[in-house]
């Protein structure tokens, strides 16, 4: 099934840029492709998991010094790990030191206001949500 979104790039200095994003799932061959269309180049990935194709077209738009203006691309937006091996759609916004809970769930393609983060800041922030649920020593 193919979704448009009409999504916002972030890129430091210079005015937000409008772009046009598609996700198409392609149930002949498991895949997940992505594909974000500014006026001046187009980015794409693919991966049979949402998050991961997600991931994939950012590290692209991010060495194009953009940054995407969607849920799955905010600081304390991540998917499960159980949500990851499926392939799923959807990730929980946490809270430091706070486990997950059903309510925080959003949809990865959900546009939004703020400005997203890189594949790697996403990344270490997750990594310091699960050292924030560990008891302390």
């Amino acid at each position: 099934m193919l979704e448009m979104y009409t999504v916002r790039l972030h890129q430091d200095g210079q005015p937000d840029q409008i772009a046009e994003m598609s996700v198409l799932e392609d149930d002949g061959d498991g895949l997940i492709r992505i594909r974000v269309a500014t006026p001046s180049r187009v980015y794409e990935g693919q991966d049979s998991c949402f998050f991961e194709t997600l991931c994939v077209v950012r590290r692209k738009l991010e060495h194009d010094g953009l940054l995407l203006c969607v849920q799955g691309a905010m600081l304390g937006v991540y998917p499960s790990p159980m949500a990851l091996s499926m392939g799923a759609r959807v990730a929980y916004r946490l809270t430091l030191g706070q486990p997950a809970k059903t309510a925080d769930l959003v949809d990865l393609f959900e546009p939004v206001d703020r400005l997203g983060s890189t594949v790697d800041e996403q990344a270490q922030w997750y990594s310091l949500w699960l050292e924030s649920l560990r008891p302390s020593t």
